[in-house]
This record gives structure tokens, C-alpha cells and sequence, in this order.
């Protein structure tokens, strides 16, 4: 799973910063009941003009985005992620 944030972020590129500005964000079952298996995901967030991609494993207990779940994959300098489209993202095996 890829999500894609495009409103802007000015603290796209810090795992505090991406906490704090997902802290509405919250991944459930049907809509209020927190999932409660482990889920990985691919964050994507900027500022629209340099982009970070995140890493998120879902600790189990709750659908939210913590700190300590992130782990920074990369930083894409003059790239807006607003324009990021299904088909720029390709996940498989090597």
C-alpha cells in the first residue's frame, strides 16, 4: 500500500515532522474499529518541491503513524509528489 500526501509538509523529511502531520491519520477497519494485525505501507510526503518516501510498519495496536514505525527510504530533491501517479510505483520482488 502507497499513500501519497499531497497537501504540503514543511517537515516532510523528519519522522517527528511526519507524526505530527498524519496525526489525523488513522488506518481502521471500517471506519472506527483499529486494525490489529501489523501493516506495512509506503508514506509519501513534501513540500512541493522535495519529496520523502517513508517506510511504516504499523506496530499492531492501533492504526496511527508513530516515530518510532517510520523508517526514511528516500529524498527526492526537485520532485513534487503532487504529480506522483499509480504508475510511477512499482512494488515486487528483486
Amino acid at each position: 500500500i502507497v499513500f501519497n500526501f499531497t497537501a504540503n509538509n514543511s517537515n516532510h523529511n523528519t519522522s517527528a515532522g511526519v507524526e505530527n502531520f498524519l496525526s489525523n491519520f488513522r488506518v481502521t477497519t471500517n471506519g472506527n474499529t483499529d486494525i490489529s494485525t501489523v501493516e506495512d505501507a509506503i508514506i509519501v510526503t513534501g513540500n512541493g518541491s522535495t519529496t520523502s518516501v517513508w517506510g511504516w510498519q504499523n506496530g499492531g495496536s492501533n492504526g496511527t503513524v508513530e516515530q518510532a514505525e517510520l523508517v526514511a527510504l528516500a529524498s527526492l530533491n526537485s520532485y513534487d509528489n503532487d504529480t506522483m501517479a499509480q504508475a510511477n510505483i512499482a512494488i515486487g520482488a528483486l
